[in-house]
Formats: C-alpha cells, sequence, structure tokens
C-alpha cells in the first residue's frame, strides 16, 4: 500500500507500519489465515473513521459542502486485499462480472467501455438499425447495495460454505463514526451497503451488479 498518514480507529497508518513490517507480517499471517479458515472478519476492523473535507466552494457552514473520507484499520484492508486476489479470480474465471463491466478490472477502464459503445454503435448504424443511449448516475450506489440479495447471488455463484460465511461477517456489524477536529461523533450502525474506503468493495459492488444483462 502507499505511504500514508491517514488512518483508521487505531491510529495506526502505512506510514507508522511499513518501517516496521519485516516484524508485523508474521503475526499479520496468522491472523489473516485464521479468518479465512475461521469465516469470521475481526470485528475491530469494522468501524471507519469518517474525516469530512471542504469542497473549497459555498458556505462552510453547510455540511453538503463537504465529502466525507472514511478510513478503515490497515491490518484489516490487508486481510481484504487477500480474499480480492481470491475472489477477483473465482470471478473472472466463470465469467460472474459480465462484459458490460469495465470499472475496477484488469486491462479494463472507461477508455474500453467508450470504445465498446462505440463499436456497437458504429455496427448498428451500418446495419441501418434505431438506436439509443440512456445514461443514468447511481447516487451513493454502494451504500445501498442489500446485503442479504448479494449473499443469495453469491449462493448461484458457488460462493458457499466459509467463504460465504466470511462474506456475510464482512458485510455485517459495520459502523462508523465522524471526526471533526479532535472530536467524535457517536458510533453509528450502518445496516446496508458495502463498506467505503475498504480494499475489497469494489469487486463486491460488481459482483453484485454482474447479471444486470439478464434483466435489461
Amino acid at each position: 500500500m502507499k505511504k500514508s498518514k491517514s488512518a483508521g480507529m487505531d491510529e495506526l497508518s502505512t506510514f507508522l507500519i511499513r518501517p516496521v513490517i519485516d516484524e508485523v507480517a508474521p503475526a499479520l499471517t496468522v491472523l489473516i489465515n485464521r479468518s479465512l479458515q475461521s469465516g469470521i472478519f475481526p470485528s475491530i476492523y469494522k468501524c471507519a473513521r469518517i474525516t469530512p473535507i471542504y469542497k473549497n466552494k459555498g458556505k462552510r457552514s453547510n455540511k453538503d459542502n463537504y465529502r466525507p473520507v472514511s478510513n478503515l484499520s490497515v491490518f484489516g484492508k490487508c486481510l481484504e486485499v487477500c480474499v480480492d486476489a481470491q475472489l477477483r479470480k473465482h470471478c473472472e474465471e466463470i465469467g460472474l462480472l459480465g462484459n458490460h463491466q469495465h470499472g475496477f478490472r484488469r486491462s479494463r477502464s472507461t477508455t474500453t467501455a467508450l470504445m465498446t459503445a462505440a463499436l456497437r454503435w458504429q455496427e448498428n448504424k451500418s446495419k441501418k438499425r434505431h438506436q439509443a443511449t440512456l445514461f443514468f448516475d447511481l447516487s451513493a450506489a454502494y451504500d445501498v447495495l442489500d446485503h442479504g440479495i448479494l449473499l443469495q447471488k453469491a449462493t448461484i455463484c458457488g460462493i458457499n460454505g466459509t467463504a460465504k460465511e466470511w462474506l456475510r461477517s464482512y458485510l455485517s456489524g459495520r459502523s462508523q463514526t465522524v471526526q471533526i477536529g479532535q472530536s467524535f461523533s457517536e458510533e453509528i450502525s450502518l445496516d446496508t451497503g458495502t463498506p467505503q474506503g475498504s480494499s475489497l468493495s469494489c469487486l463486491v459492488f460488481a459482483l453484485f451488479v454482474g447479471d444486470l444483462p439478464l434483466w435489461i
């Protein structure tokens, strides 16, 4: 991970951890393996530290003029990266993410999405077919992901047993607290969504919408 002084609730940042990584790595390896074997994501890593950042426009007294930045534990992120690597391989091998998904995938980007669309439009035009394009933006899309629906999809996709229980544990029991200066708000429970700032959230959301072409 990049060297940064940003930290979760444990106040540990990559800036502090990287110089002593050789000493930390063995214990972290045990933690990661036990989490994967037991199907439990440690609850100590589930609380996000939210810092409001001013957007440099509008009144500072208006909360809508701030962008929330979510920071999670570095050690929790290390565990998420390990799961991301294994789950991503499974999803790509059996085509769970769909041809329509270009974001957060290797060798794909907004450029490949635009090229794919342009080629399809050109092909339809040459065949003199009528065509139309619909653009829409999912506001706070990650925040409305339904855990129950995702877990049902995971079962259909072959994610069962301990792997499914780990995914359930990873999503459940989440909370966040807002920090302004040296003051913290009360801890608020989160019942829906995939964690902001998580190393695994992008893949989880891509899996959630992977079957979208089947419904349109």
